[in-house]
């Protein structure tokens, strides 16, 4: 509440001369307000739902609810303007300035496309450059921006929820679930940006092209894109956002679930990026000449993030840059190739580690649990996935996992395919014919990528299945197999049962 106040207090200095106009006392619509008003008038509204879409028509007053004038923010869900899916809710079209002002209400149900000229399916800001105050943007669809949307808009955003939001349009990718930033600048602050989505394509949460925001004391959390593109959390593009005090964490998507770059140079200040989900970057994917600035002062965490490919699931670098990662908590204290991959080298400044690596051989039963100490039979871990997360390999830490009589596959122990094993670690079954990787004709079932010193041993490998190298896949690679067997491994290009 004391930021709400002060927040408030340096925005609403009314104009001593300045009218307000209440609604619907003194005119039947917020619209026949904002007809009615002149410049630095205030429209106040009264709880009540209103279907409409509003248009501020150029005219630089203040549109709010009760909450203006009470700080109750109860008002805020009791005053709804609805757009009936006819329209965008709210317009900011025509240079309108930072002493436009919109306050206070329950923004739902509208409905923006770019192919109608409209973008922003909650709020449509066209080069205008309102304030966007403390209100709840919530179940409304359009595109680029299901939320709100800012095309050379160098909006301020505080306060806000914005929710539940769809970027969906009938001809072209989507952008934006919440919010939507093309060539604009805007200030993103103290807002709550949560499960929006997309139909298909890029920036769940928040998607910037050619943009500049300031991103600050926000949460991003539980945005997703439905056909798996890239940032569920934010997407940049061209851009070089400032992101600081941020949390974004349950986020899915199929690059960079929490955040992804593309051409893009980022200051991050204390950026918490966990627990978001991806095929590949499940925390962050970077490519094309972008360079993250992560800050020495107040650092980031990155942890606990997801990726399908179990490969740079915290961090997934598709370029040859030379990336700096300086943070406080980071998954481990040490990462390998499952919490990190880069094209280009990645250099680490870790405080603190999220999980402790285990520096020892370690055991896998499918009859085990990953909450186990994995350190002997009679407490291993239940997947080979998850041991090699946990163990640390290193050319002065060479460790082996052993896998019981069992076999391992996606319906048997919850195992995930592809394994990409690492350098400086053994995989050692307990027998030809009883351990058992089974990819059960949908994987390929190990993959290696710049290992060396490994060794494969005492196993079957089968019922792999892949474009190539069903059974193994090797690149730049030099692995030892032993004893192992291969059977029933199927590609449709080359390599059924190794390709190298």
């Amino acid at each position: 509440m004391r930021i709400i106040i002060f927040v408030l207090c340096l925005v609403f200095v009314l104009p001593i001369f300045a009218t307000i106009i209440n609604i619907p006392a003194d005119q039947p619509t917020i619209q026949n307000g904002i007809y009615i008003a002149v410049e630095e008038d205030t429209v106040l509204v009264q709880p009540g739902t209103y279907i409409e879409n509003i248009n501020f028509n150029g005219k630089n007053i203040i549109v709010a609810s009760v909450f203006l004038t009470t700080q109750d923010t109860s008002y805020i869900s009791q005053t709804i303007i609805d757009g009936n899916q006819e329209d965008c809710v709210v317009k900011f079209e025509n240079d309108e300035d930072s002493t436009a002002v919109l306050c206070g209400f329950t923004i739902q149900n509208g409905l923006g496309e770019e192919l109608n000229q409209e973008i922003g399916g909650g709020i449509n800001c066209n080069n205008s450059h309102p304030k966007i105050l403390f209100n709840r943007i919530i179940n409304n669809v359009g595109d680029p921006g299901g939320g709100i949307g800012c095309y050379q808009s160098n909006a301020v955003i505080i306060g806000n929820l914005i929710s539940n939001n769809l970027a969906y349009s009938s001809w072209m990718t989507n952008r934006g679930g919440g919010i939507s930033c093309i060539s604009s600048n805007p200030i993103i602050r103290n807002n709550i940006i949560s499960n929006n989505s997309l139909n298909w394509g890029n920036g769940g949460g928040i998607f910037c092209s050619n943009s500049n925001p300031l991103i600050e004391d926000c949460t991003i959390t539980g945005n997703e894109n439905d056909s798996y593109l890239a940032g569920a959390g934010v997407y940049c593009i061209n851009s070089s956002p400032i992101i600081k005090n941020v949390s974004i964490n349950n986020n899915s998507g199929e690059l960079g679930g929490g955040i992804y770059f593309h051409n893009s140079d980022t200051i991050l200040e204390n950026v918490t990026i966990s627990n978001n989900f991806g095929f590949q970057g499940g925390g962050i994917y970077i490519e094309e000449n972008s360079n993250p600035m992560f800050d020495v002062n107040n650092r980031c965490n990155i942890y606990g993030n997801r990726s399908v490919y179990n490969l740079g699931v915290d961090l997934y670098v598709n370029s040859n840059l030379i990336t700096n990662v300086t943070v406080d908590m980071f998954s481990v204290l040490y990462p390998n190739n499952y919490y990190f991959y880069s094209e280009g080298i990645v250099n680490f400044d870790i405080q603190h580690c999220y999980t402790v690596q285990i520096e020892d051989d370690v055991f896998v039963s499918s009859q085990g649990n990953n909450n186990n100490s994995g350190l002997s039979w009679n407490d291993p871990f239940k997947t080979l996935t998850y041991a090699i997360s946990r163990i640390r390999a290193d050319s002065l830490h060479h460790y082996s996992i052993y896998l019981a009589d069992d076999t391992f596959s996606s319906s048997s122990n919850d195992e995930q395919f592809p394994i990409f094993e690492l350098s400086y670690l053994d995989i050692v079954g307990s027998g030809i014919e009883t351990t058992v990787l089974d990819g059960e004709n949908e994987h390929t079932i190990l993959q290696f990528i710049d290992v060396t010193n490994s060794n494969i041993s005492n196993c079957t490998i089968t019922n792999g299945y892949a474009h190539n190298g069903s059974g193994a896949k090797l690149a730049s690679s030099e692995v030892n197999f032993e004893n192992v067997k291969f059977a029933n491994n199927n590609s449709y290009s080359r390599g059924g049962d190794i390709c190298n």
